[in-house]
């Protein structure tokens, strides 16, 4: 039988005991069988901080090189060289990135991460249809959830060229 419980950052949630192992229930939590809800949280602040650092350098990289037209300098850019760095943990944030049409090309962090490519020979340089290899690959591969295509930010400084 399940418990209702309150924590007052986390709010309300269900909690089923078994052997010392709890499985919480909330409409946002993804928590496992077997996972306590501390194990949770500290995986759950780890993604956080990932996130919030991939973002952090995304958006310097992307404001440092906003006028810069050599493909070279922009993808060895520091910031973007850290991306790189992160290694499998950036490929989903960077994927989420490609999804809502944030600007920014990924092409070459991508394919320097995964070390592969989805993209063939006769996609290069069809930016939409090398986007939509990528999505599908990371659909294939668990990095990609669907979801409904969002509209690019009118304020963008970059076109539909980038990626």
């Amino acid at each position: 039988m399940p418990h209702l419980c309150t924590h007052e950052t986390h709010g309300e949630y269900r909690s089923w005991p078994g052997d010392g192992q709890y499985l919480y229930q909330k409409h946002d939590l993804d928590i496992r069988v077997g996972e306590t809800f501390g194990e949770w949280w500290r995986a759950r602040r780890g993604r956080l901080r990932r996130e919030s650092d991939f973002t952090a350098l995304a958006e310097k990289w992307l404001a440092e090189t906003a006028y810069e037209s050599s493909l070279p300098r922009i993808v060895m850019h520091p910031a973007y060289q850290q991306i790189i760095g992160m290694g499998h943990e950036a490929l989903g944030l960077i994927l989420k990135w490609v999804q809502e049409g944030r600007p920014g090309y990924w092409f070459w962090a991508l394919e320097t991460i995964a070390r592969e490519t989805p993209v063939t020979e006769e996609m290069a340089g069809r930016t939409r249809e090398m986007k939509a290899a990528w999505l599908k690959w990371g659909r294939q591969n668990g990095l990609v959830q669907e979801s409904a295509p969002q509209s690019r930010d009118p304020r963008e400084s970059r076109t539909d060229a980038d990626c």
